[in-house]
């Protein structure tokens, strides 16, 4: 989980956080970079957690470059927020989740900004807490991503926002934003994707399995495994050996009429496919 201070922050999808890699620090920035796997349909939540609990905080997110609000923390409040879906009204939000990027040919899209698809952008802010916020203003409507089909994140995901759903009502406050406490970038591909780029350690390789047709020489068959032989001294040797001998005799006969019908049929095949009859 990249930590920056007192800070922590990770991606969650079914209940469980995602793994990360390539974890990169900015000091300078407050920042932390790492890259994640999407996939495309699970649904998402940002989490973070400060171990300061005497202050009061509050976390932004931006979605492919889109504010989508924030989350306040009042002070020596002992809680992992969930950031889950959008409000688009005081009782009304929608869930995030993975999708496939829409592409066009159309020369108009040239011109859209590509450069936060693909991230999920967390800033962690200490605050002051002001008043109630009774002007809520409804979030536009913002269909799935779509850029030109010569652009960079070929193959890359975007943020689907679900359906209008109800939700607890909550309150809005106003803040005054004091300090940066930490940024936190989380850059989600396919995991296909991140393999490929060397991000993400490749699956270790499985040896194919032979079948029996492949594993080399047909086995031949022994006659002394075929033919069980007891020491039994009232058995009649000498029929047996008589009655073997005439199997094996009836045996040869048919392989011989066998391979007699094989080379008749392949004349005569001969002899359709040529069409021609020599009656000289």
């Amino acid at each position: 989980m990249p930590t920056f201070g007192t800070v922590n922050a990770c991606i969650n999808v079914d209940g469980t956080s995602l793994p990360e890699y390539g974890v990169q620090t900015n000091e300078a920035q407050r920042e932390v970079t790492c890259w994640i796997p999407s996939e495309v349909g699970k649904n998402f939540s940002v989490s973070w957690y400060t171990t300061n609990l005497s202050i009061e905080t509050e976390g932004s997110v931006f979605l492919d470059g889109r504010n989508v609000g924030s989350i306040i923390i009042r002070a020596y409040t002992i809680r992992r927020p969930e950031f889950a879906s959008e409000y688009v009204s005081p009782t009304t939000c929608r869930d995030f989740s993975f999708a496939p990027i829409k592409y066009t040919d159309d020369d108009g899209y040239l011109s859209v900004p590509t450069q936060d698809v693909g991230n999920i952008k967390l800033t962690i802010w200490r605050i002051e807490l002001g008043e109630i916020d009774t002007q809520f203003s409804k979030f536009k409507d913002v269909p799935d991503v779509t850029i030109h089909e010569r652009s960079k994140k070929l193959g890359a995901h975007c943020v689907h926002f679900g359906d209008i759903q109800n939700a607890t009502p909550t309150t809005f406050y106003k803040t005054n934003k004091l300090e940066v406490l930490a940024r936190f970038v989380f850059k989600y591909r396919p995991i296909d994707m991140l393999r490929a780029n060397g991000v993400v350690p490749p699956l270790p390789r499985q040896e194919p399995v032979k079948s029996a047709r492949q594993g080399g020489k047909r086995k031949v068959l022994d006659i002394s495994e075929a033919i069980e032989i007891k020491d039994d001294p009232d058995e009649d040797i000498e029929g047996r050996v008589t009655s073997l001998k005439k199997e094996l005799k009836d045996l040869e006969s048919r392989r011989v009429k066998k391979r007699k019908v094989k080379v008749e049929n392949r004349e005569l095949t001969l002899l359709a496919d040529n069409e021609v009859i020599d009656l000289t």
